[in-house]
């Protein structure tokens, strides 16, 4: 019966890894080129050592008009936050100078 090897990895070669990574190579490709056998085994290094982590893996891909259409929108809604936040900040401060003025002395 063959036993099973366990594989240590030393934090210079880890970082080095890493380092590929950030450059630019792949998971598989790491994983192929220094026989690293153990699924989640680089992602954890990553977590661990990158300097921004995981590239984003998100891809949003807009036609001009919706990317146009985002932004005319976020535009329109920071007023209208602000302009809630001026509402109830002027309803907050009627009620304490109320409170202040009611309050006997």
């Amino acid at each position: 019966m063959t036993e099973k090897k366990i594989k240590r990895y030393s934090e210079s070669f880890k970082c080095q890894v890493v380092a590929e990574y950030e450059a630019g190579s792949s998971l598989p490709a790491l994983a192929k080129k220094y026989g690293i056998t153990g699924g989640p085994t680089i992602k954890l290094w990553i977590k661990k050592y990158a300097r921004e982590g995981f590239r984003h893996e998100l891809v949003r891909i807009q036609a001009a008009e919706e990317a146009n259409r985002v932004k005319e929108l976020e535009q329109q809604v920071h007023p209208q936050n602000l302009s809630l936040l001026h509402y109830f900040f002027d309803i907050y401060y009627r009620r304490y100078y109320l409170e202040l003025v009611l309050s006997p002395k």
